[in-house]
């Protein structure tokens, strides 16, 4: 078998992802993107000197003391480039999409991180669950899912109200998988409604769910989105 020419490790918010990247970074030997697909990557070029000035508040926050560095640093050398490339939607508009579907827009993207990799590239997301067969078709790859312990998961999620709130945004897709669905069907909330994720998210915080209602979407969302998760994934618990 052909060795891949990049990895990517896939993952759910609060999974142990953060960890997970600066021990690969802590190695030497790769170059690791680290959320690329996260909606700050759009203004990283023009907020960089912000997000710098924040990293140590955000680690506090997010409880990342451990962190070598910042969480974009493996981006700085592509800053132009990205700017002209990432469009917002890869974050949240393509996280469902077919193995057979195209995206050129998401592949130049892609493309230009594993271009600009000084060592063996390594892309780690937790925004890519959903288009793990795309990215498998696209790419000479190996893919790993991280997975935690689901409650141990779910009371993570509430260090960060942005957090708590993307198993809602990604229910409110209009792509949604069935399984998925029906899922959110059946715990009555209401889908969150704007024009773009932050306006999504913005309503998410003036529409809160129950916590009966937030409960039943988590574990919802990991057991469809387990079921809907390719085959052969190597799982690290």
């Amino acid at each position: 078998m052909a060795a891949p020419d990049l990895t990517f490790v896939h993952s759910l918010f609060r999974s142990g992802s953060t960890y997970f990247y600066n021990a690969l970074k802590r190695t030497g030997k790769f170059h690791i993107y680290h959320e690329p697909m996260h909606e700050v990557i759009a203004s990283l070029a023009t907020a960089w000197n912000e997000l710098s000035g924040r990293k140590d508040q955000l680690k506090s926050t997010l409880r990342h003391d451990f962190l070598i560095g910042g969480y974009f640093d493996e981006f700085s050398h592509l800053l132009p480039s990205i700017k002209k490339t990432f469009d917002q939607k890869f974050s949240f508009d393509y996280y469902f999409i077919d193995a057979g579907d195209k995206a050129s827009d998401l592949k130049a993207y892609i493309d230009l991180l594993v271009d600009g990799a000084s060592q063996f590239p390594v892309l780690q997301c937790t925004r890519t669950c959903g288009r793990i067969g795309w990215l498998k078709k696209n790419y000479k790859s190996s893919h790993i899912y991280l997975l935690r312990n689901p409650w141990d998961q779910w009371y993570s999620y509430k260090v960060d109200p942005y957090i708590a709130n993307t198993p809602r945004l990604t229910y409110s897709l209009s792509n949604v998988p069935a399984p998925l669905k029906s899922v959110f069907e059946a715990s009555g909330a209401c889908p969150l409604i704007g024009h773009n994720t932050q306006e999504k998210v913005a309503y998410s915080f003036g529409h809160p769910l129950t916590p009966e209602q937030d409960y039943f979407l988590f574990f919802g969302f990991m057991a469809a989105l387990l079921c809907l998760l390719p085959a052969r994934l190597r799982c690290i618990h």
